[in-house]
């Protein structure tokens, strides 16, 4: 069962050509995992990126050199997701042993390690670093207390996997996305579900704008949604891939939105019209 469903998650798109287009350029490729690569994060500043394999480890680099900086071990099974806190300070992954891993920076000793039922797929920090989610296959996105370790409070509602979590700048709402091909939004101040968008596909990837306006949304249909976080409508559907839509992040000033897809393409976007600015294939 656990190899089906890893290879339901694994639909591959072809083999990218090597493009670079406009003033947009490869700077580095970083080698080091010995399987495939499900995640990556920037620390606040910039400095550092971190990534999570099916290797079971976390890689830490340098972002400006391109140079290894560590390895954090402690996972028995795939890291699917990895995050920095606000400040710098916690990196925190999920993974297919059931765990959500939080770590001390800059030296990577363990914190905590939490529990979900089933795989994890997906961790973010609250805005004041306090609050962790976690998003996973039991259905549930856990909320944890990052300074005792403990579980807060889960949120139910998904019929299928928690593929996405998302929280919105001011700490209020929390997004998430799943196999049930749905987006939900939910109030962190009642626990109650606010809206309900529904898909076509499984929804992988859920990002929330600086302002904390709009949402984006990945789908396996190859189309990125913008929505109203105040309004609960559809803004705008972008028919971005030829493949499932693997991930969407809108830049810190919220003038670009990126999506990458099973297509092997990276694509940049103006979230506001929707018009393609750039197609990245390395």
């Amino acid at each position: 069962m656990g190899a089906a469903k890893e290879a339901i998650l694994d639909r591959q798109g072809p083999e990218p050509s090597t493009r670079p287009k406009n003033n947009i350029t490869l700077a580095y490729t970083l080698t080091g995992h010995s399987d495939k690569v499900h995640s990556v994060a920037f620390s606040p500043d910039g400095q550092f990126l971190a990534s999570g394999a099916s290797d079971y480890a976390i890689r830490g680099w340098n972002a400006r050199t391109g140079q290894p900086v560590g390895t954090l071990s402690g996972h028995m099974g795939r890291v699917s997701s990895v995050t920095f806190d606000p400040n710098g300070e916690l990196l925190a992954s999920g993974g297919f042993d059931k765990t959500v891993r939080v770590w001390k920076l800059p030296n990577g000793e363990p914190f905590h390690t939490l529990h979900h039922s089933d795989w994890v797929f997906s961790v973010v920090f609250s805005p004041d670093g306090k609050v962790l989610a976690s998003g996973g296959a039991d259905k549930e996105i856990k909320l944890w207390n990052l300074e005792a370790g403990r579980l807060l409070r889960a949120l139910t509602g998904h019929s299928h996997w928690v593929l996405s979590v998302a929280i919105s700048p001011d700490g209020k709402s929390l997004v998430s996305g799943g196999a049930d091909k749905s987006i939900k939004v939910w109030s962190l101040e009642t626990d109650e579900t606010l809206y309900t968008f529904e898909h076509p596909g499984w929804v992988r990837s859920v990002a929330v704008d600086p302002a904390g306006r709009h949402i984006a949304s990945g789908c396996e249909d190859g189309a990125i949604r913008i929505w109203d976080l105040e309004t609960g409508s559809s803004v705008r559907t972008i028919a971005g891939h030829s493949g499932p839509v693997l991930s969407v992040a809108i830049d810190s000033d919220g003038q670009l939105l990126y999506s990458s897809g099973s297509d092997g393409k990276i694509k940049i976007w103006d979230p506001r019209t929707g018009k393609p600015l750039d197609v990245l294939t390395a």
